[in-house]
C-alpha cells in the first residue's frame, strides 16, 4: 500500500506537469501533438484525456472506492475488445478475437509495435487460409480483408480504452509496470469496462488492489500456442461471479474451451509445465540424453504433440524464464522450479527460440529437427 499511496501522490505531479506542458504546446502540429500523448502517457494516465472528463473520471473512482455500488454499472455483452501490448501475445490474441467477429484495438507506445502486430495478424490469417480455404484464393482474401478491417491500432491508452468492454493486459511480466497499467487503466475506462490481465504467474488479487473495481478485474491466460483451445479463467477473492459468467461467454465466443480456477501462482498449466521443462533441461545438462532424444522420447513415449525443448523454443524461452524466476520467487521451498544455468545464460546471449530463429534448435535450416531419430 505505501508504494500506490507514493506512486499517486508521483502521479499527481506529473499530471499537473504533463497539462503544463500541453498548454505550452497549443501550436503543434496534429502529428507532434499524438508523439506527445504518446511519451506522456508513460508517466501519466490523463495524457490523452481533457482536463475536466479527468476530473470527472477521478471523482467516480474514488466513489467506486468508497461504495462499489455508487459507480454507475451496466451489464452488457462484450463486443469491443482493447489489447494492451502490440507483441508476440497482443497480436495472437488480436488475430483470434478479430477471427471471432469481435471489435479489437490494439494499444502500444511505438507505431513501429502496432505495425508489426498487424503484419503478425496478417501471417496469422494467411496460414490459417490454408486450411479454411485451401482451393478458394478469393474467399481467403475476403476472410483476411474483414478480419483486418475489424482492427485498429493506437499509441494512446484513453482511445484505446474509450468504449472499451474488457481490457487485455499483454505487457511484460513486471508487476509495478503491471500496477501501474491496472490503475491508469481503471481511471480511464468506462465503468461497466472489465480489466484483464494475460499474466502468466503474478496474482491477480494484487493486480486488482490497484484499481477501483476489483469485482471486474480477473486473469485469462491464453496459451501462447494459440492453436490450443484451453483458456483458463483466474478468479480472485474479489471477483464477482457476474464478471465470471461474461468472462465464461466472451472465451467460448472466441472458440476456447474456458476453464475458471482460483488466484493462484502459475494457475494450472505453467504450475505442472515449468517443473517439466526445467528438470529436461537439467537432464541434458548433466549429460542424460540429448536434447533431441529427450524430446523423442517424450514425443513417441507419451504422445505428446512437442518435446520439452521444443515447446520451450515455441513458447519463447524468456517468457518460460520470467515465469520459472517468478514461481520460484512465490515458492522457495520448490526447487524444481528453480531456473537452470543453461536456461538462464541462453536467455542473457539472445537464444530466445523460434522467434528469434535460435533456441534449443536452429530454426535459420529449413528443419530445426533432426529426423534421423525417426
Amino acid at each position: 500500500m505505501a508504494l500506490l499511496k507514493r506512486a499517486a501522490l508521483s502521479s499527481e505531479f506529473l499530471q499537473a506537469a504533463a497539462r503544463k506542458q500541453i498548454n505550452n504546446n497549443k501550436q503543434l502540429t496534429n502529428n507532434k501533438q499524438q508523439q506527445q500523448c504518446v511519451r506522456l502517457l508513460i508517466t501519466s494516465s490523463s495524457a490523452c484525456a481533457p482536463q475536466g472528463s479527468q476530473q470527472n473520471k477521478n471523482k467516480l473512482a474514488v466513489s467506486a472506492q468508497l461504495s462499489p455500488s455508487l459507480a454507475p454499472q451496466k451489464k452488457r455483452d462484450i463486443k469491443r475488445v482493447t489489447i494492451i501490448g502490440a507483441g508476440s501475445m497482443g497480436s495472437g490474441i488480436a488475430t483470434i478475437a478479430a477471427t471471432s467477429n469481435f471489435i479489437v484495438k490494439v494499444m502500444d507506445i511505438e507505431d513501429e509495435y502496432t505495425q508489426s502486430c498487424l503484419v503478425n495478424v496478417r501471417r496469422s490469417l494467411e496460414k490459417l487460409c490454408k486450411d479454411k480455404f485451401p482451393n478458394e484464393p478469393r474467399a481467403a482474401k475476403k476472410f483476411i480483408a474483414d478480419t483486418l478491417d475489424n482492427i485498429d491500432t493506437t499509441l494512446c491508452l484513453q482511445t484505446a480504452v474509450e468504449d472499451a468492454d474488457i481490457v487485455i493486459e499483454a505487457v511484460s511480466e513486471n508487476l509495478e509496470q503491471k500496477l501501474n497499467l491496472f490503475a491508469r487503466l481503471d481511471d480511464l475506462a468506462p465503468s461497466h469496462t472489465i480489466l484483464v490481465s494475460n499474466t502468466t504467474s503474478l496474482p491477480i488479487s494484487t493486480l486488482a488492489e490497484a484499481t477501483g473495481r476489483p469485482d471486474r478485474v480477473g486473469g485469462l491466460h491464453f496459451n501462447p500456442l494459440l492453436d490450443v483451445q484451453l483458456l483458463e479463467i483466474v478468479k480472485s477473492s474479489d471477483t464477482s461471479n457476474d464478471t465470471v459468467d461474461q468472462l465464461m461467454k466472451f472465451s467460448k465466443n472466441l472458440g476456447k474451451y474456458p476453464t475458471v480456477l482460483k488466484d493462484t501462482p502459475g494457475f494450472i498449466v505453467n504450475r505442472l509445465l515449468v517443473p517439466y521443462i526445467m528438470e529436461a533441461i537439467r537432464m541434458h545438462d548433466s549429460g542424460v540424453a540429448t536434447i533431441e532424444h529427450i524430446d523423442f522420447a517424450l514425443r513417441e513415449g507419451s504422445g505428446l504433440p512437442r518435446g520439452p525443448f521444443e515447446l520451450a523454443d515455441e513458447l519463447g524461452l524468456d517468457l518460460v524464464l520470467d515465469v520459472a524466476k517468478e514461481l520460484y520467487r512465490l515458492n522457495p521451498e520448490m526447487t524444481n522450479y528453480k531456473p537452470p544455468k543453461m536456461l538462464v545464460d541462453m536467455v542473457e546471449q539472445g537464444l530466445l527460440g523460434r522467434k528469434r530463429q535460435r533456441g534449443f534448435y536452429d530454426y535459420r535450416m529449413r528443419s530445426p529437427k533432426q529426423k534421423a531419430l525417426k
